[in-house]
């Protein structure tokens, strides 16, 4: 059971009863229920546990009940319903007032209902709860299955992910850069804490709580997936929801996402080279901003050299053009290329070692 002292109070026939004092405290959460028949009742209470009793064991003690608030307090207890008629006719005024003081719900229970009918009610209502759930994710779960069949193209892709799960969703890219955020976090605080480990958790921020799941294309860690319910009753079944849906973002980002990504880095590249060629930009500064975008510079000596394309040719032809900077480097320098060298291009710009 996972529902508020305020959400157990509209469940009938809890519902025929009434809070009587510790109003603030009804957003206390209720886990399980159980009857008060022991002297020692607080030794054995459990955190969200509501209690419910007919003021046998504190119906001689003013004092005694008072210390029982406390104590049930102390542990975390939801709340204490207490049942009129039999030994009390009316809560004493020093227990209302302790009460208010610890924002600890106290129930007034309904007389015509046994303790047995009210926890049913209670239990009854939260199967249905988790029913609707369950069927909500199973929903779900059948959209990502056929959306995985026939994705959108790049542009609409997280926009339907987003659509399917129903929940705020942000893509971190192996950068740490934003690939996708719909939530009200700005990107600076999505990224905090940045590299983070390749682990399925539960993020608690000031703001709340995430889900947040590593995107793995091949055993390779090639970003994360950042879940934002706004349910705070969330149960396990849709933490499965969300590994499904990630593993659906992996695929499109390995097979679909890498090569514009990887593009973006080249030209992010090229630029950074042509700025550094034509004296606005430092060596050091260069080498931090290539880090930034994954790619070591200057492990050892470099040359540097510039071309530059027509406007009007694509990707492709500015590839090859790169490809035969390599070719005659590699020839000039009289020697195969050793191991560990490598060549860089990036928007008609070439790195040689």
């Amino acid at each position: 059971m996972h529902i508020t002292v305020e959400q157990a109070l509209t469940i009938y026939p809890l519902s025929e009863g009434k809070l009587i004092a510790g109003k603030a405290g009804t957003s206390r959460i209720v886990k399980s229920v159980n009857v008060m028949d022991a002297p020692d009742i607080t030794d054995w209470i459990k955190d969200g546990e509501m209690l419910f009793t007919t003021a046998y064991l504190i119906k001689d003690s003013i004092d005694e009940a008072v210390r029982l608030l406390r104590k049930l307090n102390q542990r975390g207890s939801a709340g204490l319903g207490i049942k009129l008629g039999r030994f009390w006719s009316d809560v004493p005024e020093e227990i209302l007032e302790e009460a208010d003081r610890l924002d600890f719900p106290l129930i007034e229970l309904p007389f015509q209902f046994t303790f047995s009918d009210q926890m049913k009610g209670l239990f009854h209502a939260e199967m249905q709860r988790n029913t609707k759930v369950l069927h909500s994710v199973l929903d779900k779960q059948k959209k990502l299955m056929q959306f995985a069949l026939k994705p959108d193209p790049l542009n609409n892709f997280f926009h339907a992910i987003l659509g399917i799960v129903g929940y705020p969703l942000a893509v971190i890219g192996t950068r740490g850069h934003i690939l996708f955020n719909s939530t009200s976090h700005p990107d600076s605080q999505l990224i905090r804490q940045w590299p983070w480990k390749e682990i399925c958790q539960w993020v608690y921020t000031e703001k709340g709580r995430y889900y947040r799941v590593p995107l793995l294309e091949k055993e390779q860690c090639i970003g994360y997936a950042l879940f934002f319910p706004t349910d705070e009753q969330l149960m396990k079944v849709e933490e499965g929801l969300f590994h499904q849906a990630a593993e659906i973002i992996s695929y499109h980002m390995g097979h679909i996402y890498k090569e514009y990504t990887d593009h973006s880095v080249q030209n992010d590249l090229g630029s950074l080279m042509v700025r550094y060629l034509k004296g606005s930009h430092s060596a050091d500064g260069l080498r931090e901003e290539a880090e930034r975008l994954g790619i070591p510079l200057f492990p050892g000596a470099y040359q540097c050299m510039l071309t530059v394309a027509s406007d009007e040719a694509g990707p492709a032809a500015k590839e090859r053009v790169a490809a035969r900077l390599e070719g005659r480097i590699a020839d000039a320098s009289g020697a195969e290329r050793a191991p560990g060298a490598s060549f860089l291009h990036g928007g008609g710009c070439v790195l040689a070692v």
